[in-house]
């Protein structure tokens, strides 16, 4: 498949580097003209799950360009951008949306569907959520900073053949990837998770794993989560 992946931080350095090793061809859009001219000349610079040297890198080619009229066409789209941008990078690749080519977010956080949903049609919307760790790092350099599972799947949660081929594509480069027919309820439980422990390692100045050491922090976590469920049963997720 040809890939565009919108752009070039951790998540989209991971899986462009895993989907350009595993035989796709991929492109990426990146506004920093510096990480462009990086990935053209050294393509996906990757430190494995585990690796804690930083000289060796296995190098996976890829093409990148700034200018979105410099991608004509592909079969998939890969939103990979913070979601403050997420407007701005789907109207930039609007013109490669089609039923055969769609556009899969993998972004953290709530709000980025219905964001794209005011660009193109709905129907050409996939949902993703990863749990993969990745790092950015100099150039076009990215460290894989934790290992965990994918899920995409049709905002209806039908079980389509487009679906189905990227599961078994993503897979298939060693992204463990899983169909699911209730994505959105999964990027609603990915922020609750988040929401629930990124804010109290902050505050508390702990480590993840940490929290749940003491009642008190396993109480408040609980209770965010809690919180979150309402918010997303009010929104029928």
């Amino acid at each position: 498949m040809k890939i565009a992946i919108v752009g070039a931080g951790g998540i989209g350095r991971f899986f462009g580097g895993m989907l350009g090793r595993g035989g796709h061809e991929v492109v990426f859009l990146e506004k920093d003209p510096q990480v462009v001219s990086v990935l053209k000349e050294k393509g996906i610079q990757f430190i494995k799950l585990g690796d804690k040297g930083s000289d060796v890198y296995l190098t996976a080619e890829v093409l990148a360009t700034t200018e979105p009229g410099g991608i004509d066409t592909c079969d998939l789209i890969i939103l990979a951008v913070k979601g403050y941008t997420t407007a701005a990078a789907t109207k930039s690749i609007a013109h490669l949306i089609t039923d055969h080519a769609p556009v899969l977010t993998i972004q953290t956080g709530l709000g980025n569907i219905e964001t794209m949903s005011k660009v193109t049609n709905r129907r050409n919307i996939l949902g993703g959520v990863t749990y993969h760790g990745a790092t950015s790092l100099h150039g076009s350099k990215v460290r894989h900073a934790g290992s965990g599972e994918t899920l995409i799947g049709e905002l209806d949660g039908d079980r389509t053949e487009r679906v189905e081929l990227l599961t078994e594509a993503f897979n298939s480069c060693g992204i463990q990837t899983r169909l699911s027919e209730n994505v959105e309820g999964a990027i609603w439980a990915k922020a609750l998770i988040y929401a629930a422990i990124n804010p109290l390692t902050a505050i508390l100045r702990l480590k993840n794993g940490q929290l749940v050491e003491k009642m008190e922090s396993i109480a408040v976590a609980k209770r965010l989560i809690d919180e979150g469920k309402l918010v997303a049963q009010a929104h029928a997720v």
